[in-house]
């Protein structure tokens, strides 16, 4: 029979009724505890919290009272009831009750620790099963992922109005627009040097001068000094609604620009015609005329928006680089739609600066695909010191010719924060060990735990108590695959299986598909052949030998006599050294002399170097691009790097079991610049592709252990033009095993930070011309066409005079001052 609970709702808790039941009720509790002498206090000021010895309960039961809604103890002695109205019950108690509060949270994940500040106490007694004892637990927060609107859920600090930006702190400048109902943050300038040019310039910014410092960096000691002043930190967000469709160019924006005096050919002109009274007001006569909205010089007309759109869908990428960007273009109307984080990131830091070029002015493009390099070199696996100081002082320059080019709207304050990042990454180390991507991919994999969703939490316990079990079993399976030792994607092979005396017959790599015979034709053999011997170290003092003898009896065509009989006097040469026994020459040695069978496997793909290749024809249908490579070539100091495509992958069958994989591919011209390469003012490489090179049909192979991937993108501006963008294995780090002393120092920073790409140094520090210039340039497209609307349409208040829509400030106007 289970206890009495009827005490627990009586009010006058001076009867004996009541005092009778507390002290069946400590009873109970305390019986099984053994030498435990404190228990949750489950009175309605402790909220099952605070631990505390049977007196202190008792007393506190009898002041404060029992918790009414009572379910920490489940049971009291009666037997359980596995009914199923007590299931349908908790069926209907919503799941996600009290999970946006994180106090709640906190209190559910670690009780009393979570009041610790509060009760002065950091520890508690918690029940070991396995041991069957009780132990001291004590939790504390370390660190949280987050994104940046979940920030004030920790912090406490506002992420939103006028203060949003936690690292400016008190001196974040931002301003409220009249028009656009929404806080701004601009004042960059603040961030450049002193002697800035910039600072002084009022007509292509916010019409003032600029003559504040950049915020200083509150230590963590001034930090706790404000946290101190307030009375409670309150933890959890609010419910506020989501504003959706908003732009950053509207007609608020526009309205914004009149009310502050700036840019005055993007201001609203009256259509001609249709005036009525010049002074009359607005409110009056401008809710019944039609207004043209000009088109700003950023922004892309309909063709423009289908081009960049079309140049997303004929965008390939190398295997596992990035999600088929074309899936979420929609070309017809130019609008990009149902895009995912990933796709974002890909978009900002790659496609963007590609795409872009040709499409807007260079001024406007070159800062677009500036700021997409700031983001792309953030983001790189190692970072060095050096690196940051420059983005410092680069994105602040950059932010600047962003404030010369859009309106005051773009910048919300996720725009602002960009100029913080660099400093925190000196702080946090490289991002890609911070950043959410891992963790999403994680909670995906928990989301997929649960079956019953009346109960998530115990299907994902469950689920990884599965997990766990099946992972701890599998560290006793030899010679079977699992999560553990499950090889990577691209993995090409061990190389001490493939052990040798020559290093050419030890290269790793791994053909992929069903393998095809062919018989090489007499001249590809020959190409094949000397391809090997040439990148042979073992081979070189040979070739060095041949052509000695060849100079001794020739004074020309020294190269060409080289190439036509160097083969059969190798041979010859190896075959009369190894008949002598002679030491130096291995049984190797004399397999690679007599050359490979005529008889090569042709294959589709190929894995090496940590990259995945496919022949060009292989990839005619699919979404993705593995046929780009790039070789370094040895002609001298030069080290010329030659661009081309996969035709064909061949294995060449040597004596012993030995195999070489060879690719044969097309290259393009690199030695014509202007017409068969050319490099832009942005560091991007292109490469002509009705230009190729002259010795595609003499020398078209390389090792595959040589090949390094790229891919290309149609330059939008000329279709015959391809960019070049180079790529690194996805598992590769660049993370320096070596303390570097401070005489290689200066050398060690000139190193490429991430994939090596051929993205030029955007960063001008002191300016540009095409920024310096930008006053004196169209600030309206008249190729674009105007957007005409009528404002009772839009059902828009206008608060300002006719003649002040007309007749705008001047552009000297110091009467505006950002709001702090």
């Amino acid at each position: 029979m289970g206890i009495d609970k009827s005490w627990m709702s009586l009010r006058n808790r001076a009867c004996n009724e009541y005092e009778k039941g507390i002290d069946i009720f400590l009873d109970f509790a305390f019986k099984r505890l053994g030498n435990v002498k404190r228990i949750r206090c489950p009175c309605a000021k402790c909220y099952n919290v605070r631990f505390k010895s049977r007196t202190e309960v008792r007393y506190d039961l009898f002041r404060n009272g029992i918790i009414q809604s009572y379910t920490k103890w489940h049971h009291h002695g009666e037997l359980s009831d596995e009914s199923s109205e007590s299931d349908a019950e908790d069926v209907n108690i919503p799941i996600d009750q009290g999970s946006r509060n994180m106090e709640t949270m906190l209190e559910d994940l670690f009780g009393h620790v979570a009041n610790s500040s509060n009760t002065n106490t950091s520890d508690g007694e918690t029940y070991d099963a396995s041991k069957k004892e009780n132990f001291t637990m004590r939790a504390a927060i370390f660190w949280t992922i987050n994104d940046f609107p979940a920030y004030a859920n920790l912090s406490g600090w506002s992420t939103k109005g006028s203060l949003a930006c936690p690292c400016c702190n008190k001196d974040t400048v931002s301003m409220r627009l009249k028009y656009g109902k929404k806080f701004c943050y601009m004042g960059h300038r603040r961030f450049l040097s002193h002697d800035h040019k910039w600072r002084n310039e009022k007509k292509t910014f916010d019409g003032t001068k600029e003559n504040r410092l950049a915020p200083k960096t509150l230590s963590g000691d001034e930090v706790l000094q404000q946290l101190s002043q307030m009375k409670q930190v309150i933890f959890g967000k609010v419910n506020k609604k989501r504003k959706h469709g908003k732009s950053k160019d509207n007609l608020n924006a526009r309205k914004d620009l009149m009310a502050m005096g700036l840019r005055k050919e993007l201001h609203l002109i009256p259509i001609q015609g249709k005036e009525i009274d010049i002074q009359n007001s607005v409110q009056t006569i401008g809710n019944s005329k039609p207004y043209k909205m000009p088109s700003a010089f950023y922004t892309l007309s309909k063709d423009e928006r289908q081009s960049f759109c079309q140049f997303l869908m004929d965008l390939k990428l190398p295997d596992g680089f990035s999600s088929n960007i074309s899936r979420c273009v929609n070309k017809h109307e130019g609008k990009l739609q149902n895009l995912k984080s990933h796709d974002i990131h890909c978009l900002l830091h790659r496609h963007l600066p590609l795409g872009i070029r040709g499409l807007l002015r260079k001024d406007i493009s070159n800062t677009l695909i500036e700021f997409s390099a700031y983001f792309r070199e953030l983001c790189s696996k190692s970072l060095r010191m050096s690196d940051l100081e420059r983005l410092e002082n680069s994105i602040a320059l950059t932010l600047c010719k962003l404030e010369r080019i859009f309106p005051p709207t773009f910048f919300d304050i996720m725009v602002h924060l960009s100029i913080h990042l660099a400093t925190e990454a000196k702080i946090a180390g490289p991002v890609q060990y911070r950043w959410m991507y891992p963790f999403e991919r994680y909670l995906r994999t928990l989301k997929s735990y649960v079956r019953n969703k009346a109960r998530p939490e115990g299907s994902i316990a469950e689920g990884i108590i599965a997990q766990e079990c099946v992972t701890f079993c599998s560290k006793y399976l030899h010679d079977v695959e699992t999560r553990l030792n499950r090889v990577g994607r691209n993995y090409e092979g061990d190389l001490t299986q493939k052990s040798s005396s020559l290093a050419i017959f030890s290269q790793c790599g791994l053909p992929l598909g069903n393998s095809k015979t062919e018989q090489l034709a007499i001249s590809d053999w020959n190409r094949a052949t000397m391809c090997v011997l040439q990148n042979c170290e073992e081979v070189s003092p040979y070739v060095r030998e041949h052509i000695k003898e060849i100079e001794s009896k020739y004074d020309s065509d020294v190269e060409l006599r080289h190439k036509e009989q160097f083969l059969g006097w190798f041979q010859a040469k190896i075959a009369e050294m190894f008949d002598n026994q002679d030491k130096t020459v291995s049984q190797e040695l004399l397999h690679l002399a007599r050359g490979p069978d005529k008889r090569v496997d042709k294959y589709t793909g190929y894995l090496i170097n940590g990259f995945r290749f496919h022949t060009k024809e292989h990839e005619k249908y699919l979404k993705t691009q593995n046929s780009g490579v790039f070789v370094r070539g040895d002609d001298g100091l030069s080290n010329k790097e030659y661009y081309g495509l996969v035709l064909d992958i061949i294995e060449l069958q040597y004596q012993g079991s030995k195999k070489i994989a060879l690719f044969k591919c097309h290259w393009w011209d690199v030695y014509n610049c202007g017409r068969g390469y050319k490099e832009d003012e942005n560091g991007f490489f292109l490469v002509n592709v009705d230009r190729e090179l002259a010795t595609n049909t003499t020398d078209p192979y390389i090792l595959a252990s040589q090949a390094q991937q790229v891919y290309y993108a149609k330059d939008i501006r000329d279709p015959k033009w391809l960019v070049v963008v180079k790529t690194q294995p996805r598992d590769l780090y660049d993370v320096p095993t070596i303390e570097r002393s401070s005489n290689d120092q200066e050398e060690s920073t000139s190193t490429p930070i991430q994939e090596n790409e051929n993205i030029g140094d955007f960063y001008r520090i002191d300016g540009d011309k095409d920024h310096d210039d930008l006053c004196t340039v169209e600030l309206a497209r008249a190729n674009v066409e105007e957007i005409v609307f009528d404002l009772s349409e839009l059902n828009i208040n206008v608060e300002t005079n006719e003649e002040d829509l007309l007749n705008c400030n001047d552009d000297d106007n110091d009467s505006f001052e950002n709001k702090t």
